[in-house]
């Protein structure tokens, strides 16, 4: 079983969606890791986006310019792109191994992140993983 943590810690010094922040690092790994480069080709790669050490490296990736939808000027078009991408990912990766998300101090986090929680729960409910 593979076990993913993030936790939410309140104050204006962390970005939003903190606690998927370190959920999609332990998930990708390695900057250089094959697996990295799998996600960035794949329709969920737009969850990198959370991450600015690997953000730029999918931006100039030839397969990504190729499969990217135009970005929309609607924010609301924008975070669903991002949830179901983190949705994706975590899909993806649960049909490849026993997968546990452990989430701590979600007092403390940010509604961004609250929403992101109820997006992925809902597509999770519906799957046969259980």
């Amino acid at each position: 079983m593979r076990g993913l943590y993030g936790a939410g810690a309140g104050g204006a010094w962390r970005s939003a969606y903190w606690p998927w922040i370190q959920v999609v690092r332990s998930c990708v790994g390695d900057p250089a890791s094959e697996r990295l480069s799998a996600l960035l080709d794949s329709d969920a790669g737009e969850v990198t986006e959370l991450l600015p050490e690997i953000a730029q490296r999918r931006r100039s990736s030839p397969t990504v310019a190729r499969l990217r939808a135009l970005p929309s000027p609607d924010p609301e078009q924008a975070r669903f792109r991002l949830f179901d991408s983190a949705a994706r990912l975590l899909r993806n990766l649960a049909a490849t191994e026993p997968l546990m998300i452990a989430l701590d101090d979600l007092h403390d986090a940010d509604q961004p992140s609250l929403l992101m929680l109820r997006f992925v729960a809902r597509e999770f409910a519906t799957l046969a993983y259980w």
